[in-house]
């Protein structure tokens, strides 16, 4: 006999009292239907009453519950306070009836139900003190007389829920504390970590402060992983620090020759590089790395790994000397001094990216061109070595161009090389990132 297909569980959601704002809670039951892990969304819609949310419940049974108010905190305790009684009164609750709740709301009302609830408030840097219309310490303690509310809601979240959170809210596993984790360094443990966590892809973006020193850099690196938003920060020296780094370091160039911060933050010494892997030691922990330098690469490339413990460099073929008057290198030189520092890594068993197509694009080559040099990449890359090749997509270059033509580009490149992965120990790492010239000139 077949087996009885089980049955859905309800995900009901609705923003409450006049608050009209349900995308934001319809995407949440959205999400979890899409996951396919056997749930479906029933929407009540925006400003829903609180009997009616009730009735609802009673009637439906769901799974699953969520409630949202997105207009600030004021009489979202009212709200909840008869959300609450309410289920108690009619024995839905969560330990009578086994439905698990949530709540999603700006971070004041957020955390105006995490402290009628028993649980711990979020710090909340970006709510003006006027628009906070209660004493939370105060209604945390007048609340931790009443236990039956605790943890009411099992899920309260605001604009700062992170995937890893949902997504364990949504296999019913307990919360995870982000100081249980110990980041690694190492780019596919990484990936792993936060696949695992979070199911979504890592992010890394530039970072390098124009400035005098690298102070002003340190503090917007604290200040990223202290919000957990990257897992890589790639460092972006000025033009001195990629030219002479290696010469200020053993003393034969004086770094004051050179104005400080053109194009990035200026570095001129191994402390400085010690002080920048330092800021990322709190937080989540990102991984930090760094241009491999336009002169003596070989040389910068132990530095930078001694410092940084690089979760992958991105080595040229083509550029970064006299081709484009970024180093001092001979084109054909450059091409032996370049595929020297990329062995140099693929012995240490580093990923390795190789990040000439772009570069390319970026002077307007022809689309062919642009897939033919991934393969001469990917060729390079395996020859040297590489196991795990970093393959940057830049999309939108030119900018002018189709959605659908763009795509069809990386699709193409990507097809030319994948067949390496299959005859040889070779792994494929896709990065994508937007066009820099398609960027508006004030963002």
């Amino acid at each position: 006999m077949d087996k009885e297909p089980e049955r859905k569980k309800r995900v009901m959601v609705g923003s409450i009292g006049d608050c009209v704002h349900s995308l934001g809670v319809e995407t949440f039951a959205e999400w979890m239907e899409d996951k396919g892990i056997g749930y479906y969304a029933v929407k009540l819609g925006p400003a829903v009453p609180i009997q009616d949310v009730i009735n609802k419940i009673r009637e439906a049974r769901p799974a699953i519950v969520g409630v949202s108010s997105r207009l600030g905190d004021l009489h979202v305790d009212k709200l909840i306070l008869e959300f609450m009684d309410k289920a108690f009164k009619h024995g839905i609750d969560p330990q009578t009836s086994g439905i698990r709740y949530s709540f999603g709301g700006l971070r004041p009302a957020a955390n105006l139900v995490r402290a009628m609830t028993g649980q711990e408030l979020l710090e909340d840097k970006f709510s003006p003190p006027e628009d906070r219309n209660y004493d939370l310490e105060k209604i945390a303690e007048e609340y931790s007389a009443k236990p039956k509310y605790h943890g009411f809601f099992e899920l309260i979240v605001d604009d700062y829920v992170s995937m890893e959170e949902l997504e364990r809210f949504a296999y019913g596993l307990p919360p995870h504390a982000v100081e249980d984790q110990v980041w690694s360094d190492d780019l596919l443990e990484r990936i792993q970590q936060v696949r695992e966590r979070e199911n979504r892809p890592i992010l890394r973006a530039h970072i390098g402060i124009a400035a005098e020193s690298v102070d002003p850099t340190i503090d917007d690196i604290e200040e990223v992983c202290d919000a957990h938003a990257l897992e890589i920060v790639s460092l972006g020296p000025d033009q001195p620090s990629q030219a002479y780094l290696a010469k200020f370091i053993r003393g034969e160039e004086d770094p004051d020759k050179y104005l400080k911060g053109q194009g990035g933050v200026p570095i001129r010494t191994e402390e400085e590089l010690a002080r920048l892997k330092k800021a990322t030691r709190r937080g989540n922990y990102p991984t930090i790395r760094i241009y491999s330098g336009t002169d003596e690469l070989m040389e910068l490339a132990d530095i930078f790994e001694k410092h940084f413990n690089m979760p992958f460099p991105a080595v040229p073929i083509f550029f970064y000397n006299e081709l484009d008057g970024r180093g001092p290198i001979a084109i054909r030189e450059g091409f032996d001094e370049h595929m020297e520092v990329i062995r140099w890594w693929a012995e240490r068993d580093k990923p390795v990216e190789i990040n000439d197509p772009h570069q390319w694009q970026l002077r307007n080559c022809s689309d062919d061109m642009y897939a033919f040099d991934h393969v001469i990449c990917a060729l390079i890359a395996l020859r040297c070595g590489v196991k795990n090749y970093i393959m940057q997509l830049m999309f939108d270059l030119p900018p002018e161009i189709s959605s659908r033509n763009d795509l069809a580009k990386m699709m193409a490149a990507y097809e030319l090389i994948e067949p390496l992965t299959r005859h040889f120990d070779f792994n494929i790492i896709k990065e994508t990132r937007g066009g820099l010239s398609s960027f508006p000139p004030n963002l």
